[in-house]
């Protein structure tokens, strides 16, 4: 699988800014490591104790793990909460308030997590970096040389493709908890894309497979038997002027097929199609294989992703 530039129509130039010069101002530049689960941690220091956390930009909220702040002792507060967010099979049970919160350069004072019961599937992360942190800055990922760079948020459109001549750029939506989706084809058909880091191959629910594609995945002959996902090969995911060829999706029947981007009522059925409006999930979800082969940056103030292949330099 690789990601190659194609349809020049469809790219952008980087501009010259002659008359207002426009410069990045970088807040951080993080080094991240590979976790068991395929996804990215980010070192960080909470109330005086270093750990990881694993990098979310698909994630809402930040959250830290009950066995950690348990650790932390004293140096947190910990408040109930009326939200109740999953991550996994861990439910939140109350929110933290770290006193002293350092990621690269950047400290913050009283920053705040949600509790998430133990989770073994962290591997040696101890929680999650999400957008209610990250959207504050607009966020490079170089993945496939595992780096994060953190930027104020630029005034100059374009200006944060600073490593390539040419570029991509794909607006954005977000829905009401700040979680990304854009648009993109797959084998000519339209959908909307978002990214969960943590999850090695993209997948979509096989209700989502089914209604675009007319895939049907094979139900387990035991009721007994957990539903276990199957992998389908397509023949190209295009974004822009970007396309990956031969992609393998995961088809994962526990994906429940809802929309984030439709209109209609709220968390109701959706007339004439049977979606349900949701929050978090979309009808497919890159993962690392595809993400490590693009470099991406979040202009959250623009609403506006700009991408390259990771190989692309001026």
């Amino acid at each position: 699988m690789r990601w190659a530039l194609v349809t020049a129509g469809l790219l952008c130039a980087a501009p010259a800014w002659a008359d207002e010069p426009c410069h990045l101002k970088q807040y951080a530049s993080l080094e991240l490591e590979t976790l068991p689960d395929g996804g990215f941690g980010v070192p960080v220091t909470l109330a005086g104790k270093d750990a990881i956390l694993m990098v979310g930009i698909g994630v809402p909220y930040s959250y830290l793990d009950a066995t950690f702040t348990a650790a932390l002792g004293a140096n947190v507060k910990i408040a109930p909460i009326p939200l109740t967010e999953t991550a996994g099979s861990a439910k939140s049970n109350g929110e933290v308030t770290v006193p002293d919160f350092q990621l690269g350069r950047i400290s913050a004072k009283n920053a705040r997590f949600l509790r998430m019961g133990h989770m073994e599937s962290l591997g040696p992360a101890v929680g999650m970096l999400a957008l209610d942190i990250l959207s504050g800055f607009d966020v490079e990922l170089d993945l496939a040389k595992k780096r994060m760079n953190l930027f104020a948020h630029e005034n100059c459109p374009g200006n944060g493709v600073y490593w390539a001549d040419t570029y991509a750029d794909i607006p954005f939506t977000t829905d009401v908890v700040g979680h990304p989706t854009f648009r993109m084809e797959l084998d000519g058909k339209g959908l909307t894309v978002g990214m969960v880091m943590g999850a090695r191959r993209g997948f979509m629910s096989t209700a989502a497979a089914s209604r675009l594609f007319d895939i049907t995945v094979p139900s387990t002959s035991d009721d007994k038997s957990p539903a276990q996902s199957v992998h389908h090969q397509f023949r190209e995911l295009k974004i822009a002027g970007l396309a990956v060829e031969n992609p393998m999706i995961d088809i994962d029947p526990t994906m429940p097929d809802c929309r984030a981007d439709l209109p209609g009522r709220e968390g109701g059925d959706l007339a004439g199609d049977g979606l349900r409006r949701c929050y978090g999930l979309s009808d497919l979800e890159l993962g690392s294989n595809e993400l490590t082969r693009l470099r991406l940056y979040f202009a959250f103030k623009e609403k506006v992703l700009y991408v390259t292949p990771a190989d692309a330099h001026q």
